[in-house]
């Protein structure tokens, strides 16, 4: 995901472009917007690789004979569909999460 940051930041001008083009918004506006598109994938690249996306349990009982298991595993297969308004912004934010999370991705813009 640190990668995908990496090469998206490096094309965002090219980027910004494509997207008013494709959909009729006025330049200055994309690349403002685009420049947090790389910031989604390093936040979600560095919460998984320190969290690991475990999430914690309360007991459910003071009760010492039984065992509470969470296991958190991929889902599979994420089918994610986006507007036409902010193509990349929205897949951006749907697609890091997903990848994070250890799930594999379909989108469709």
């Amino acid at each position: 995901l640190m990668r995908a940051a990496e090469l998206l930041r490096a094309r965002l001008s090219e980027l910004a472009e494509l997207e008013a083009l494709q959909t009729g918004r006025c330049l200055r506006e994309y690349k403002a917007q685009l420049a947090r598109v790389p910031e989604w994938f390093e936040y979600h690249a560095a919460y998984a690789a320190s969290h690991g996306f475990q999430g914690r349990l309360p007991p459910l009982s003071a009760s010492d004979d039984h065992v509470t298991l969470v296991w958190r595993v991929p889902l599979g297969v994420c089918g994610l569909i986006t507007p036409w308004n902010h193509p990349l912004l929205i897949a951006t934010k749907k697609v890091s999460v997903a990848l994070a999370a250890g799930n594999s991705v379909v989108l469709k813009p």
